[in-house]
Parts: C-alpha cells; sequence; structure tokens
C-alpha cells in the first residue's frame, strides 16, 4: 500500500499547492491587463486564454512528464532503491503516470460529450430560394468561399457556428429572410473570424482546464468576460475584411432580438453572444469607427511553455520531483 503514497502525495502537490498558487497569481495578473486596457476588446487576445488555460495545463503536463520519465526502466534513482530493492523501474512512479494519463483522459471525453451539442436542424433544400441567396452572396464574396453554410429551418440561434474541427456555420431560415444582403454578409464574416479563431475548440480547452482546477471559480468571470471581448475581435475582423460597420451593427440588434430561447453556451458561436452591456458596448465600437489591427502571439508563447513542461524533466531539470519523491519514501518507511 505504501506505493500509493507518492502517487497521493504528489497529486495533492499539484491539486492543493501548485494550481491553486498559479491560477491566484493569474487571477491577479488578468485583472490588472483588464484594469491597463484602454480597449476593451483587446482582452478577448490569445494572451488571455494563456493566462486562463496555464494554471492548470502547466503542473499537470510537467507532473505527468515528470512521472513518466521516473518510471522509465533505464532511470534507477535512490527512493526506487528504498522502496523497491534491486528495483529497475519506480513502480509507484509509473502508477502515478497511468493514473493521470486515464484520468485526463476521462476528463477530456466526458467535457468533450457535454461540450459538443447535439442539433437536430432540418436543411433547406439546394433549390430553396434562401439556400440560392445564401450561395450567391457567398460566390461574390472570396472571404466567404472557405465557410461551410447551411440554412435551416427553426433554430435556436438566427446565426451560429458549430464544430471543432470542421465548423459550419447555421442560418435560421427566417433571419435570412428579414436581412438584408449587407447584414447577412457581415454576419457571416464575424462567423467566419469565429472559425479561424478555432473560437469553439479553444473554448472547449478552456472548460478543460477549468474542470481541473478547484480554483476555477476565481478564473470563470475572466473567461466570460474573454468570450464578450472575443465578439468584438470578431466584429473588427468582419469590417476589415469588408464588412459593413452599420450593417454589422443592425445584424447584432436583429439577431439579439431574433433570439427564442436564449443563447447557447457550449459548443457554439453566435453573433448576438454576451449579456446587454457587452452587446451595447459592441454597436458602440462599430458605430464609433474604432478599428484596430489584431496581433497576438499568446497560443504561440502557451505551445512553448506546454513543451517545456514536457520535455524539462527529460533534460535533468528534475531535482525537485526527485527531492519530493525521496523525502515521501523517507517518511513512510519511518512509519512502518
Amino acid at each position: 500500500m505504501h506505493e500509493l503514497a507518492f502517487p497521493v502525495a504528489a497529486v495533492g502537490l499539484v491539486f492543493l499547492l501548485l494550481i491553486p498558487a498559479l491560477t491566484l497569481m493569474s487571477k491577479v495578473t488578468l485583472t490588472w491587463i483588464r484594469r491597463q486596457e484602454k480597449v476593451w476588446a483587446r482582452f478577448g487576445s490569445s494572451g488571455v486564454l494563456v493566462l486562463l488555460m496555464a494554471p492548470s495545463a502547466l503542473p499537470l503536463l510537467w507532473l505527468l512528464s515528470s512521472a513518466l520519465h521516473q518510471s522509465e526502466s533505464s532511470r534507477v534513482i535512490e527512493t526506487c532503491l528504498i522502496d523497491q530493492l534491486g528495483a529497475q523501474t519506480c513502480l509507484d512512479a509509473l502508477y502515478l503516470s497511468i493514473v493521470l494519463a486515464m484520468g485526463l483522459m476521462l476528463v477530456a471525453i466526458h467535457r468533450a460529450r457535454r461540450e459538443m451539442p447535439t442539433l437536430s436542424l432540418r436543411a433547406l433544400p439546394i433549390e430553396h430560394e434562401l439556400t440560392k441567396r445564401i450561395a450567391s452572396l457567398v460566390s461574390s464574396h472570396p472571404v466567404l468561399g472557405p465557410l461551410r453554410i447551411q440554412v435551416v429551418h427553426h433554430a435556436d440561434e438566427p446565426i451560429f457556428t458549430s464544430g471543432w474541427f470542421f465548423p459550419r456555420c447555421y442560418l435560421d431560415a427566417c433571419f435570412v429572410r428579414s436581412a438584408d444582403d449587407s447584414m447577412l454578409v457581415a454576419a457571416l464574416l464575424h462567423e467566419g473570424a469565429h472559425i479561424n479563431g478555432f473560437d469553439n475548440f479553444r473554448c472547449f480547452w478552456v472548460r478543460f482546464t477549468f474542470a481541473l482546477n478547484p480554483l476555477a471559480f476565481l478564473l470563470w468571470p475572466e473567461f466570460l468576460r474573454w468570450r464578450q471581448a472575443r465578439e468584438a475581435l470578431c466584429d473588427n475582423e468582419a469590417v476589415q475584411k469588408g464588412g459593413e460597420a452599420l450593417a454589422l451593427a443592425q445584424s447584432i440588434v436583429h439577431a439579439a432580438k431574433f433570439r427564442c430561447k436564449g443563447a447557447l453556451s457550449c459548443g457554439i458561436s453566435c453573433l448576438s453572444g454576451g449579456d446587454a452591456s457587452a452587446l451595447r458596448l459592441r454597436v458602440a465600437l462599430l458605430m464609433a469607427g474604432e478599428f484596430y489591427p489584431i496581433r497576438s502571439r499568446g497560443h504561440v508563447v502557451f505551445a512553448l511553455a506546454l513543451a517545456g513542461a514536457l520535455i524539462a524533466p527529460h533534460w535533468g531539470a528534475d531535482a525537485f520531483f526527485d527531492s519530493f519523491h525521496l523525502e515521501v519514501e523517507r517518511w513512510m518507511h519511518s512509519r512502518l
């Protein structure tokens, strides 16, 4: 049974100390960024998303990589000799790596099943006048060409995007019928910005890391602010790619009034996302004509940080983990 002491202690160290400490640091940093940022929409950058995910992702990847490193048959450290005389593999580290890998996989599967919405939509036929109208608009705007668009009968949202790897944009037939061409083009460009930014996929990973964070409730308000700011950034990108600001503002207001069952929160990016105050601010920014370039390398920084957490233990930067493992084994043997 004492072989379970180290896995339990390591998990406790990560979930009760490292993740909470990094979460508090992230919360303070995000609060400072939000107060210093003069342009509200810039809070929707990739850098903010990194600060939301890093407190959970980095410690867990480091722990998993360290456990795998210690369980290698070619690595016999002092604690292995204490616990299992003559052993060529640290069984407790192997147990830890297996439990962590299976646990993370189960959480990911569970979140994926919850996040992916079940859509029961009935598409209009290709020969329908509304479908032909959308096809004509798409063909006249090259930016919209790569989008997978479908006009459907009754939907909970007038226009939204669903899917992670091959997202599809859905338009409600009544919304298409009641909006003019410029409004539809602007709305589709907005949804295209969501697709280009992999927003649905990124939101899934944020919720996945939150499911592993005991203090996720501290970061949840910042995540909601990020989503609202992200809507404003998509507005900005839509205008930069040829959408009319006034038409986009009209489509936002029209979509908000059109909504019949409330916003879909999981796996969906929709034009009228956000509360009333966020919608008013988005329309005000569009009317003011304050458009700005979107430059963020947060995803690159996050990828490098994840790679560092995975590689560091295998490059001899695991002295702390070795010492912690050794102290746990010594404490257990002193109790026997």
